[in-house]
């Protein structure tokens, strides 16, 4: 799930329009080569797919998939075309009036940005405008393949400020991972209900197992292909684009620029059109200087505190809760995500009691599946050991995250931020963690360079 993710595919693990739309259309074209007449057809295949819908729990992106496709089927009935805008507004009224807070859910936002911009954007790229071009004009291939990359960056643009604004990170590469696992979905769906359907009875008869087996193996080779793919999409360069939650003034300058884009796209040329709504995407990854902020987290019974400087450099305080479980994962991480923590500068342990340290686990590992650099680990300067350090210097190994000591009239200095150690004294002995516990004094701006050990 994960790898997924952070590949931007995870939508295939949802049941969204696009499992509606290949079952739909897969069960009505099915009824009709069967001679169905047309009429008992559309209404088996409604009738099947509502009830599918309602038994996978009628999210809002599977009921406005239902909608749209029932449009589909009265387009048939009527011997008329389904227009994609008509029935997505129509399947945007219809889940407003009954539920008028899902305007503000992010799937009903990702699932109906989604469609229009499928709808609205590939044309703006496809079009050849003023300058048509001639290179793949005798290759079917090509032109298939350019046509499926341009709707997928199309889709992709017109939903990156609600992924952004959701999920606050971009991964680029989305596209070409897209234009490889959404066709081959098209196979991977019909043969895994097929196997559903033929694995019914499995139980009572085991004779079937070696069958299923081989029947599955088409389907080993399909996910092996999306793990792979998924791998590759995450180590490439730029795969993690952490922006944070955008401002509305990036917001509002993006969808001017889009705005535009759509309105002049016959008048420049296609490379040039994708190339500028490439540097359109760009708006996002601004980020002027703020001011210094501290951010005290709702850890419960425990401490974790967020500096971040005034040029977006991060530093952690402690991690650790022993009223809330996983808070790294569940409070620290979601806001470094929030703030675009592209990288931590250090993580502060005052002591490792399990109320300071217990969080750092889930960090580490956001870090290393994020692309997020640790700058390193920093420990009172003591020569109290025990097992509960010992694990926490294991941990620090495992993720490959150096460990450093500080004691008095030690700093730490960056964007403009000196992080000064007042306690403990140099190999300070004590029998209890919180004798020689971390105290610090943050100091902004500071000009003295003595005793300064560079972060």
């Amino acid at each position: 799930k994960t790898l997924y993710q952070n590949a931007s595919i995870s939508h295939l693990l949802a049941i969204s329009g696009l499992h509606i739309t290949l079952i739909g259309m897969g069960v009505f074209r099915g009824l009709r080569r069967l001679k169905v007449p047309l009429w008992p057809a559309a209404v088996l295949s409604a009738a099947f797919l509502t009830a599918y819908a309602a038994m996978t729990g009628m999210s809002v992106s599977t009921r406005r998939a239902l909608i749209m496709f029932l449009f589909v089927l009265a387009g048939q009935l009527a011997g008329r075309t389904s227009d994609p805008i008509t029935s997505l507004t129509a399947a945007a009224a219809v889940i407003l009036l009954f539920s008028p807070q899902a305007l503000f859910d992010a799937g009903f936002q990702l699932s109906f940005g989604a469609v229009a911009s499928a709808a609205l954007l590939p044309p703006v790229f496809l079009e050849e405008g003023l300058y048509p071009p001639t290179a793949l004009k005798r290759h079917a291939f090509l032109r298939r393949l350019k046509r499926n990359f341009l709707s997928g960056f199309g889709i992709t643009l017109g939903t990156l400020p609600l992924v952004l604004w959701h999920f606050y990170k971009w991964n680029p590469w989305s596209v070409a991972a897209n234009l490889i696992v959404i066709p081959l979905m098209g196979i991977l769906l019909p043969l895994l209900l097929l196997l559903a359907l033929v694995g019914l009875p499995a139980p009572w008869a085991p004779q079937l197992v070696p069958v299923l087996k081989l029947l599955f193996w088409p389907v080993r080779v399909i996910f092996f292909l999306y793990r792979q793919t998924c791998a590759l999409a995450v180590r490439l360069p730029g795969s993690s684009l952490h922006t944070g939650e955008p401002a509305v003034w990036q917001m509002v300058l993006f969808l001017l620029g889009l705005l535009l884009l759509v309105w002049k796209a016959r008048t420049v040329r296609p490379a040039l059109r994708l190339g500028l709504a490439l540097l359109l995407t760009g708006v996002f990854l601004i980020r002027p200087p703020g001011p210094l902020t501290i951010t005290m987290l709702d850890v419960g019974q425990g401490q974790s505190v967020c500096v971040e400087t005034k040029h977006h450099g991060f530093w952690l305080l402690d991690a650790g809760s022993t009223s809330k479980s996983h808070t790294g994962q569940y409070q620290v991480v979601p806001y470094l995500k929030y703030r675009g923590a592209g990288r931590i500068r250090g993580i502060l342990v005052s002591h490792w009691d399990e109320d300071h340290v217990n969080g750092l686990s889930d960090i580490l590992r956001w870090a290393k599946e994020d692309h997020v650099s640790v700058g390193g680990i920093y420990l009172p300067d003591t020569g109290l050991k025990d097992e509960a350090l010992e694990n926490l210097l294991a941990l620090a190994a495992r993720y490959k995250v150096p460990v450093k000591r500080l004691h008095a009239g030690m700093a730490l200095t960056r964007d403009g931020l000196t992080i000064r150690c007042l306690h403990p004294e140099a190999g300070a002995k004590a029998g209890d963690r919180n004798e020689v516990s971390l105290v610090i004094r943050l100091e902004q701006n500071y000009r003295s360079t003595q005793n300064i050990l560079d972060a």
